[in-house]
């Protein structure tokens, strides 16, 4: 029963942080996932969302055939309410947010048809080295 446990133990310390996610996804763009087309059908479709929200503005964009990445921020210089735009989106199926310490918030979602399980356990083989998912 101890090697249970160890393997548990071993399992917790193998969990990827979102912000280590985030930052897998973000070089998965920087290294040519970046599709220009998905990208601005996206922007097309998030603009009608936007309309609907009021005080949000989206700083950036940038897409692959996987995933998207959006940063926002607020007309009054706070971290936005980004809640009220999920809830407005149909393209947003599954995703997470990280706040930026400068009062933006950064969006990551899937896009249709990909999971963002599938993606976290390719960022957590590439960065943990683990080849098990949990």
């Amino acid at each position: 029963e101890p090697d249970v446990n160890k393997n548990t133990e071993k399992a917790k310390t193998k969990k990827l942080s979102e912000d280590d996610f985030g930052h897998w996804l973000d070089q998965s763009l920087d290294t040519g996932e970046f599709d220009r087309d998905v990208t601005r059908l996206t922007m097309e479709q998030m603009e009608t969302s936007l309309a609907e929200v009021p005080g949000i503005n989206l700083a950036d964009l940038q897409c692959s055939g996987r995933f998207c990445r959006a940063s926002f921020d607020a007309e009054n210089g706070e971290s936005p309410n980004i809640s009220q735009l999920i809830g407005a989106s149909s393209f947003i199926d599954s995703g997470f947010t990280i706040n930026e310490p400068n009062g933006r918030v950064r969006v990551y979602f899937t896009q249709p048809g990909q999971s963002l399980s599938d993606l976290r356990s390719e960022a957590r083989e590439s960065v943990l080295g683990d080849t098990h998912p949990s």
